[in-house]
């Protein structure tokens, strides 16, 4: 029997029940059991009504919730949803999502584009990885090169973005490059003895890259600056060293050169200024045919970019000594 049919007969029976109570008046214990059954029939009656409310409520109650939910996601069935919501709901990437952003980016890198790289990777800079931290540190220095009045500042804000690159993932060979090519940037722009002091953490970085991953020719050829700057230290410069450190650290042409031809050898044409470097270097150990070679290379890159242009003038200039 259906419901409505049930509520009915109930009322139905209490029509029939009033009648009995009316001509039984003088029964007392008829009208006893009258009353009791109508009291039954009243509490039966209350339960079923708050049972339907408690039923409503609790369909409102999912309703609010499932409202709730779909504001936060920013999802939208047939209405329009918030655009911030649904901007920081897209930042909660999934590794696939983050693979995406850091081809991007790469791409973006790749085409000397370093203000719309970091523009990207800074709207998603509250993910914390250490991936979004060094591009931003490498795109940093790499615009650092195309500014000179705000060098410092950039250079700075790299550094930091190196530095916590480096906290977040200590076991990756890219937040130790760029957290060494920063710290010596750094502390060169900030003088002479501040670089000095900064050598020793400078190659442990490094040297920790090329123990995570030997095969980056960047790294090699960064090491092979290190090395070439030591032999190629001028009296002054060397003085400041012979002061900070009890044993000073020291390499030669040789050892530079071997960096810069592994470079080569693991990523041909890599890298303009390691063809640069190459020739520089055999013009130090007075090896004149093989500077040429390299310096000529050097001379007739595509100018793509503020190391592009370095190149270029430098090894027109040095050709004239071979």
């Amino acid at each position: 029997m259906s419901l409505v049919s049930n509520y009915t007969c109930r009322v139905l029976n209490l029509l029939n029940f009033d009648k009995l109570l009316h001509l039984n008046r003088k029964n007392n214990r008829i009208g006893q059991l009258i009353e009791l059954f109508i009291r039954r029939q009243n509490r039966q009656r209350l339960c079923l009504v708050n049972k339907r409310q408690k039923v409503k409520k609790q369909e409102q109650f999912t309703l609010n919730k499932f409202v709730l939910i779909q504001s936060f996601l920013g999802i939208s069935f047939g209405g329009k949803s918030e655009p911030e919501v649904e901007k920081n709901f897209t930042r909660i990437m999934s590794g696939k999502k983050l693979d995406e952003l850091v081809l991007h980016a790469d791409q973006l890198f790749d085409e000397n584009k370093y203000s719309d790289t970091i523009e990207l990777l800074k709207s998603y800079e509250e993910q914390d990885t250490y991936e979004i931290q060094w591009r931003l540190a490498r795109a940093l220095y790499s615009l650092s090169k195309t500014d000179e009045s705000k060098k410092k500042e950039l250079v700075d804000e790299a550094f930091n973005y190196a530095k916590r690159a480096l906290e977040l993932n200590e076991n990756h060979f890219a937040a130790h490059k760029w957290y060494a090519v920063l710290l010596d940037t750094k502390s060169g722009l900030e003088g002479t003895k501040q670089r000095v002091q900064s050598l020793e953490n400078f190659q442990k970085h490094l040297q920790r890259a090329l123990e995570l991953n030997p095969q980056d020719a960047t790294t090699w050829y960064i090491l092979g600056e290190y090395y070439y700057g030591l032999a190629d230290l001028n009296w002054m410069t060397r003085k400041v060293v012979q002061v900070v450190f009890a044993n000073p650290p020291s390499a030669t042409f040789e050892q530079a050169l071997e960096c810069y031809e592994k470079a080569e050898n693991i990523s041909p044409d890599f890298y303009s200024l390691n063809k640069l470097s190459l020739g520089k270097t055999f013009l130090q150990l007075n090896n004149k045919e093989k500077a040429k070679e390299f310096l000529t290379k050097a001379s007739n890159v595509d100018v793509l970019n503020e190391d592009d242009k370095k190149c270029k003038e430098e090894a027109l200039k040095l050709l004239k000594k071979c």
